[in-house]
């Protein structure tokens, strides 16, 4: 069976619509996605240390069991489990973590490995991963730069061109097709 390795947060997870609707909330702001410009959220013009506040927040408090997911994931990860061994392969502050898995429980997302980690293309290598799934387009990079093909989930912080292994992907009704 192919491996399929596969990031939460922008692909699976819809967090940063969540949390932009939380910062609006507490920081009486009108943001929208299309306002997150890069990964880090450093060229909103929004002071850093806010955002890290609302962060940490969320990691303390459980906030991150609350984002829906992105549409198609579940149904589509489900439909790839029979295809492909999953692999989880995302960052989590320490706090998080155990919010993550109860997110998956919650949904019933089948995975047959999870793995926290800032460097991904590393477990993606070391899980054997023929293919990976991710929205950071510096992530993805790594990723492809090791052989392993990529489909970056489109969203409005990874506009840039890419290398020959990343694939652009815009729905997963698109990465059902492909895979």
């Amino acid at each position: 069976m192919k491996k399929l390795g596969l990031d939460l947060d922008g692909v699976v997870i819809d967090y940063h619509s969540w949390f932009i609707e939380d910062f609006n909330n507490i920081k009486n702001t009108k943001l929208t996605l299309e306002d997150w410009t890069d990964y880090e959220f450093t060229k909103s013009g929004k002071n850093l240390k806010d955002i890290w506040d609302i962060i940490q927040k969320h990691s303390i408090t459980g906030g991150f069991i609350h984002p829906k997911e992105i549409p198609g994931a579940i149904h589509a990860i489900r439909q790839l489990s029979d295809k492909y061994t999953i692999h989880i392969i995302t960052y989590r502050l320490n706090h998080s973590r155990q919010d993550a898995i109860t997110w998956l429980d919650r949904y019933r997302v089948p995975f047959d490995s999870i793995s926290f980690t800032k460097d991904k293309a590393k477990m993606a290598y070391i899980l054997g991963c023929d293919i990976m799934i991710e929205d950071d387009l510096k992530n993805a990079r790594a990723v492809a730069n090791i052989g392993i093909e990529t489909l970056l989930y489109d969203r409005p912080y990874n506009q840039s061109d890419i290398e020959p292994l990343i694939q652009r992907v815009k729905s997963w009704d698109e990465i059902l097709n492909i895979l």
